[in-house]
C-alpha cells in the first residue's frame, strides 16, 4: 500500500511503501522520492508511480500516447505547447507508446506536411519528443517506458524567416484606417480591432501581449505599457515594458476613457482578433499577418535608422536576434566595405 506523499529531512515529499522480503521473512520499507517540494507535483507523481509499479511487474506497457502526454501537459507543459500537441492526441493519442514506432512518426510527419507548414510541424513534433522524454525520465517518473524503446523522430527542415512587412506609405495608411476604427461610435467590437492595430503598429507586441492587456498595466504617467503579465511563466518570448508613442497616446486614451469601468482589458476581452483582422486586410488590400505588423515595426525603425540595441529593447530579443533580422535594412548596410582594397602593388 503506498503512503499519500510525506516530506522527507530534505524536505521533498516521497512516496513510501512495504514488501515482502523472502530472506528476512518480513516486510521492507521502501520509499521513492517525488523530486518535489510542491505537494501538487508530487500528488500527482504518486499517481504516475503507482501506475508504473504495475508496468515493473508486467515488463512491459500499457501507457498510451495520450496518457503520457497528459500526464507531462499536469506538470511541465507550457501553453504553446499545449496547441502544438493538439493533432498529436488526435492522431496519434490512441496508439501504445510502445507502438509509436519510426514509421508510424514518419507517416504522421509526411501526412501533416501535406496541409501545413515544416515549421508547424516541426513544433508538433519537439512538443511530442519533450513528452516522451519527460516519461522515460527515471528520475521524475520511473519505470512509465520500462522496456520501450523510444523511437527517432526526425523533424523536417524548418521555414525559412518570413521577411514580409508593410512599406512606410503601407503602414501610414493602415494606422489612419486603425485610427478612424477604433474612434468611431459603433459597438465595441468593431473597435477592437482598430485598437489592437494601432497598439500593434505602436508597439511591435506580440498578439497575445496585446490580447491580454490590462489598463493597470498603461501608465500614462510615466508613458509606458507593461506587457509583462505577473499571471504568466515568463518563456523565451520576453515580453517587455515599451514608451507609449505620441502617435498612441491619444488613441489610448480615448479608449480608456470609453472603457467599461467593470472590465479591466484594454480590448475589453482577451479572445482572438484572427477573423477580424483577416477581414479588415482584405476590406483593405493588406496582404500581411498579424506577426507582420512587429516585423513592420522593426524594419521601419532600422531603416529609419533606429539603434539596433533599442529596436531589440522594443522586441525583447537579443541584439543578435535583432541584427540578425533587421541589420540590412539599417541605411549604407555594409557599404562603407564593400569597395575597400589593399594598398596597390607598386
Amino acid at each position: 500500500m503506498f503512503s499519500e506523499p510525506v516530506r522527507n529531512k530534505s524536505g521533498y515529499y516521497e512516496v513510501r511503501w512495504s514488501e515482502p522480503d523472502a530472506k528476512a521473512k518480513r516486510s521492507r520499507s521502501r520509499s521513492q522520492s517525488c523530486g518535489t517540494k510542491n505537494k501538487r507535483e508530487a500528488v500527482a507523481f504518486r499517481e504516475h508511480f503507482i501506475k508504473s509499479q504495475g508496468v515493473i511487474a508486467a515488463a512491459t506497457t500499457s501507457w498510451t500516447v495520450q496518457e503520457i502526454l497528459d500526464a507531462y501537459e499536469r506538470r511541465h507543459l507550457r501553453a504553446g505547447s499545449v496547441n502544438a500537441l493538439y493533432v498529436i492526441r488526435r492522431e496519434l493519442g490512441p496508439l501504445d507508446v510502445g507502438d509509436l514506432t519510426e514509421d508510424v512518426i514518419d507517416a504522421f510527419r509526411d501526412k501533416r506536411l501535406l496541409s501545413v507548414t515544416s515549421g508547424t510541424v516541426r513544433r508538433e513534433l519537439n512538443a511530442l519528443k519533450a513528452g516522451l522524454n519527460w516519461a522515460a525520465s527515471r528520475r521524475r517518473s520511473p519505470a512509465i517506458l520500462y522496456g520501450v524503446d523510444l523511437p527517432t523522430i526526425d523533424l523536417p527542415a524548418d521555414n525559412p524567416p518570413r521577411t514580409n512587412y508593410l512599406s512606410e506609405t503601407e503602414e501610414e495608411r493602415m494606422f489612419a484606417l486603425a485610427v478612424a476604427r477604433a474612434s468611431n461610435n459603433d459597438i465595441f467590437p468593431r473597435r477592437r480591432i482598430g485598437l489592437f492595430l494601432t497598439i500593434a503598429l505602436e508597439t511591435a507586441a506580440r498578439a497575445g501581449a496585446i490580447r491580454g492587456l490590462t489598463w493597470d498595466r498603461v501608465d500614462f504617467t510615466s508613458g509606458l505599457i507593461d506587457f509583462r503579465d505577473p499571471s504568466k511563466v515568463i518563456t523565451k518570448k520576453k515580453r517587455v515594458p515599451v514608451p507609449i508613442s505620441a502617435r498612441l497616446r491619444p488613441v489610448l486614451e480615448e479608449a480608456y476613457r470609453r472603457r467599461d469601468v467593470n472590465n479591466n482589458f484594454v480590448l475589453e476581452h482577451a479572445g482572438s482578433v484572427r477573423n477580424p483582422f483577416v477581414k479588415f486586410c482584405d476590406d483593405h488590400g493588406f496582404d500581411c499577418t498579424i506577426h507582420d505588423l512587429r516585423r513592420t515595426w522593426a524594419t521601419l525603425r532600422v531603416k529609419w535608422g533606429a539603434p539596433i540595441e533599442k529596436v531589440a529593447a522594443v522586441l525583447g530579443d537579443t541584439i543578435e536576434v535583432t541584427t540578425k533580422h533587421y541589420a540590412q535594412f539599417g541605411p549604407g548596410y555594409a557599404a562603407d566595405v564593400m569597395d575597400l582594397r589593399g594598398a596597390a602593388v607598386a
